[in-house]
């Protein structure tokens, strides 16, 4: 592909007569010209402008409007001039809106200069020789052209520098100047009379060019830098867009070299090479060898320089070949067929016959266009993308999984770095598997998409998908090439209703005093996503047969909505200390049909501490003799205790001591304690003394009792004295203090 701001023609300065399309374009499918018989076609970087030089000495340059089908801008058409035919052409890049230059090299010795707009020639060079090549730079300010000298002279064939200031375009030369350049000889007494071929880079500083056995490298104010001898001729050269890499085919062999090191390398296509190109940065070559097309990566610093990326065999050799600027595309012509490649790929994206002598591509590869045969063949770029799914439904529960295969179609006439989107209100539950897909022209790849219903039924979190919810996610795969086209399809996810209930806490305890009712408080959730009726039941573990009401049997609950519920236990009034009922809580989703969600309660009986000491209060001692009374300690309480007694008295002389200073009695029971008193010696009747017996419990010093026993001395042999009747009288006096503890 050649790039330049202006473009040689070989015709004079007549008005271009406009060109209309021979066959009207249908969507992908080429727009065709009449024209001469081709000899070369040249496209502009953004594909919008084209020139053909043909042998019937006329350039056809034609500007067309790629946004409308039907519709072309044609403002220039066929010149002639007053010799030979077109041999090459170039045309520059956009210098500014819908302006471009052109330059023809022809067989009448002249190199023409074309501006679009003017329709007309700007100007023309006279070299003194047939023009056998021309190329022009990015920026349309720098032209070159190589001649090609008669047999019958005996001089060396020059390369030609030319210079645009405006609309007039100079030769650069003169005897300081290194322009023009007379190539080598072939031998002392043969010439080399033609320039084969010549590029420059993008700004027109570094040119490269095949002559003879030579291949020369140049830069634009210093003239000749490098060349480089071979055994055979040198049939091409391709240079980068920065000059920073260039191509020679010679022989068998394809080279590849690093300008600022001149270091090169070689691989053998096993055919001789007719022509190469090289992509913008330098990295891919192509190549074409007899009828096979090569493709190699070029990477100097790789321990194998130029490596094959693949090959094309073609059913006749190969005549003309161009590649996309950003390396992406390949296009040659093989006697009646031209074939347009993706450098991935050696299947051809597109293949045209009719003759074809010539193509050309723009800087990414959009447009390329074909020549033979009287006719320019034009392909724009088509765009279509379609996305489908043999299932694009699916009925869901929160926390399943759905994946949809999906295929995406590249319906286009261009590899296409396809992108995947979604959108919606329900985006968070969708992913992708894979990240943009390269896809062929007219081919499919399958992807995957995952949509997940969420699933979140803790207490008070409402994040899980209702029942009945209708999740539309729209799918949408783009072009990479044109993001206006794009495919979609709508994924419909319905959500069904899971029942489920949960009881919290997991277990519940209590205590309670006996004969006294106990509570316990459960949270009963519909974790479900849809509105429901839990059904709730209760059941003892144990075999206390205690009492129990359960505060609900029955409750309707919105989704992720709660309700405590009471479960009431009364342990029986003579329950013992420790004794202790378990329960099982149920609770049923789905008015009872769904799994149960169970919990446990267990009540415990508080313990109880309480004594009480029972006895006569009033004793009769005889003068000098020991009496005994018996009283009984009763534990009061709901637990076996240990209790400690004491006896006390104000009257001085007496004797007194307990048969019993500490006990363990059951709860419930009684135990017998014995009072021994003895009156002091020689105590007269109606003596007497009061004593206190005291009991506590060993484990709750609050727990106590006690017992005032009054003892009379009577006399011996006698009737009792009114002391001893008063005493007797008196009464029993019981103090019972009774302490609970829980």
């Amino acid at each position: 592909m050649k790039n330049v701001y202006f473009v040689v023609l070989i015709a004079s300065a007549l008005l271009l007569p406009m060109i209309m399309p021979t066959v009207p374009a249908a969507a992908g499918d080429p727009k065709v010209w009449d024209t001469g018989s081709i000899n070369d076609l040249a496209m502009s970087g953004n594909g919008k402008f084209l020139v053909a030089g043909c042998a019937d000495k006329q350039v056809y340059a034609i500007n067309w409007n790629s946004d409308s089908v039907e519709s072309y801008d044609t403002a220039t058409g066929p010149l002639r001039t007053d010799g030979g035919a077109i041999n090459a052409v170039d045309v520059s890049d956009e210098v500014e809106t819908g302006e471009y230059y052109a330059a023809a090299a022809c067989q009448d010795n002249s190199v023409y200069f074309l501006k679009r707009t003017s329709a007309a020639w700007i100007g023309s060079i006279d070299l003194s020789r047939p023009v056998s090549t021309v190329a022009i730079s990015d920026n349309g300010m720098y032209a070159v052209a190589g001649t090609a000298v008669e047999t019958w002279r005996t001089e060396n064939a020059k390369i030609h520098l030319m210079t645009r200031s405006g609309d007039v375009v100079t030769e650069t030369k003169g005897t300081s100047n290194p322009w023009p350049f007379t190539v080598k000889g072939k031998s002392s007494v043969e010439p080399t009379r033609n320039i084969k071929a010549i590029e420059l880079s993008g700004d027109g500083k570094y040119m490269v060019a095949a002559a003879g056995g030579y291949a020369y490298q140049f830069e634009r104010s210093v003239g000749e830098q490098w060349n480089r001898s071979f055994t055979s001729d040198v049939t091409d050269v391709a240079i980068s867009n920065d000059g920073g890499y260039y191509a020679v085919s010679t022989g068998n062999f394809i080279h590849g070299f690093v300008r600022a090191t001149r270091q090169g390398w070689a691989y053998n296509a096993g055919a001789s090479v007719s022509k190469i190109a090289i992509s913008g940065d330098g990295k891919l070559i192509a190549a074409t060898a007899g009828s096979k097309l090569v493709v190699l990566a070029f990477n100097a610093s790789a321990a194998q320089p130029l490596s094959l990326k693949w090959s094309f065999s073609a059913p006749n050799a190969l005549s003309s070949l161009a590649i996309s600027k950003d390396g992406n595309y390949v296009s040659v012509s093989s006697g009646n067929n031209a074939y347009y490649f993706h450098t991935s790929s050696n299947t051809p994206i597109r293949n045209y016959a009719g003759g074809m002598s010539a193509v050309c591509v723009d800087d990414k590869g959009a447009y390329h266009a074909t020549g033979g045969s009287s006719k320019v063949y034009l392909m724009e770029p088509v765009y279509g993308i379609e996305i489908s799914s043999q299932s694009h439904t699916a009925s869901l529960l929160p926390g399943a999984n759905r994946t949809f295969q999906l295929t995406v179609t590249n319906k286009g006439n261009r590899y296409d770095p396809v992108s995947l989107s979604h959108a919606g209100t329900y985006i968070a539950w969708g992913a992708f598997d894979t990240s943009p897909l390269t896809i062929s022209p007219e081919n499919s790849a399958l992807f995957n998409y995952t949509v997940a219903v969420p699933d979140k039924n803790s207490l008070g979190d409402y994040g899980a998908a209702k029942a009945g919810t209708i999740a539309l996610i729209p799918v949408k795969a783009t072009s990479g090439l044109s993001s206006a086209v794009h495919g979609s399809l709508d994924l419909e996810v319905s959500v069904l209703q899971r029942y489920s209930a949960s009881v919290q806490p997991a277990r519940v305890a209590a205590s309670a005093d006996a004969g006294s009712g106990a509570t316990l408080s459960f949270t009963i959730l519909n974790s479900g996503n849809g509105g429901d009726k839990i059904k709730l039941s209760v059941s003892e573990t144990t075999s206390t047969g205690w009492p129990y009401t359960l505060g609900a049997s029955t409750l309707e609950l919105g989704s992720n909505r709660y309700q405590e519920v009471t479960l009431t236990v009364t342990p029986p009034a003579n329950a013992l200390d420790g004794s202790q009922a378990e329960f099982r809580i149920s609770a049923k989703p789905q008015n009872g049909a769904g799994a149960a969600a169970i919990a446990e309660g267990a009540v415990a009986v508080n313990p109880v501490y309480g004594v009480k000491l029972e006895g006569e209060s009033a004793i009769s001692v005889k003068e000098a003799s020991a009496v005994q009374h018996s009283f009984s300690v009763k534990n009061t309480g709901n637990l076996d205790s240990t209790y400690l007694l004491s006896v006390s008295t104000s009257a001085s002389g007496w004797e007194y001591h307990l048969s019993e200073e500490s006990l363990e009695v059951s709860a419930g029971a009684a135990r017998t304690v014995t009072l021994t008193v003895v009156p002091p010696e020689g105590a007269k009747a109606g003596a007497k003394a009061t004593f206190t017996i005291s009991v506590v419990a060993e484990d709750s010093s609050a727990t106590s009792s006690t017992l005032a026993v009054s003892a009379v001395v009577e006399k011996v042999g006698g009737i009792p004295g009114f002391e001893v009747a008063f005493a007797i009288l008196g009464g029993l006096f019981v103090a019972i203090a009774t302490r609970r503890k829980r």
